[in-house]
C-alpha cells in the first residue's frame, strides 16, 4: 500500500537514483499521493508541490508548513478532496 510507517522504497530509490527531490516527489505524488509526509522541509513549503498533493490526499494538509495550512486556496484544495483536512489549517480558518 500506499501509506505506511517509514518513506516507502520508490521514494528512497528515486531520491538516490534520479531527478531533483522536488522531481521525484512530484512524480510520487501522481503515483500515489504521500509524498508529502516524508518530504524535505523545503518542498513542504513549496505551494504547487502541497496544492498537487492535497487534490489527491485532503488530509496531506497535516505536512504543508504553517504558511500553506494558513493559505486559503490551498486549505480548500484539501478541503474538497477531504472533508475533515479542515483541521490541518490554521485556528483562522478554521472558524
Amino acid at each position: 500500500g500506499c501509506h505506511g510507517s517509514s518513506p516507502p522504497v520508490w521514494l528512497c530509490a528515486g531520491i538516490c537514483m534520479r531527478g531533483t527531490a522536488e522531481e521525484v516527489v512530484m512524480e510520487s505524488i501522481h503515483q500515489c499521493g504521500d509524498a508529502l509526509e516524508y518530504a524535505y522541509e523545503e518542498l513542504r513549503s513549496d505551494e504547487e508541490v502541497v496544492t498537487e498533493e492535497v487534490r489527491k490526499r485532503g488530509d496531506a494538509l497535516e505536512f504543508a508548513c504553517e504558511e500553506l495550512r494558513s493559505d486559503k486556496e490551498v486549505v480548500m484544495e484539501a478541503v474538497r478532496q477531504c472533508g475533515y483536512a479542515l483541521e490541518y489549517a490554521c485556528e483562522e480558518l478554521r472558524r
